[in-house]
């Protein structure tokens, strides 16, 4: 979240927070449009905008692409923050898994730090099994104060059903459940 903060504000020079929300909005819709249908709704919100720019940055699969195609990104805390998470991951063993995707712009309410989706192995199940995100202090808006740190995700029941029938373990489950009672 905030990598694409730093990217609308110090690369792209959109200052405005509304004109930040409606493209935030668009660029999660980035792999669901057409080029053409794409840049005519970003022009629509700020017709200065460098498209060249904003194909690289939705383009980029990894924090290496980001880094050689944004130079004076590396210096920036939200890179160093990102930058601290995948390097984390890597070290755990998870780095051939790792993708990023700048059109992944969920929860901007309330997520304020990284946001992430988790997708099956199996081509005939595309769709994400689980997503979700950091965020603090959104259970002061609930009345609990202290600023509590979480990360959230929420997965989705359809999408575990194909997984679980794409795995062949769907039967397993359900006989386990006849043992149990």
């Amino acid at each position: 979240r905030k990598l694409i903060t730093w990217f609308l504000e110090e690369v792209l020079e959109i200052k405005d927070i509304s004109s930040q929300k409606k493209i935030t909005r668009l660029l999660d819709k980035y792999e669901k449009l057409s080029q053409w249908d794409f840049e005519k709704l970003l022009h629509e919100i700020d017709v200065s905008i460098n498209m060249k720019l904003v194909v690289l940055f939705m383009e980029a699969r990894s924090i290496e692409d980001l880094q050689s195609s944004f130079i004076t990104l590396a210096g920036s805390e939200s890179f160093r923050e990102f930058e601290e998470i995948i390097t984390t991951l890597k070290h755990l063993g998870y780095g051939e898994e790792i993708e990023f995707s700048g059109s992944l712009i969920r929860g901007f309410d309330y997520y304020d730090g990284m946001i992430f989706e988790m997708f099956d192995t199996n081509t005939e199940n595309p769709r994400a099994l689980f997503w979700g995100g950091r965020y603090n202090g959104l259970a002061d808006i609930f009345g609990v104060k202290g600023g509590i740190s979480a990360v959230g995700f929420a997965p989705g029941d359809e999408t575990m059903k194909l997984f679980l029938q794409g795995h062949d373990l769907l039967g397993v489950i359900q006989n386990k459940k006849e043992e149990t009672y």
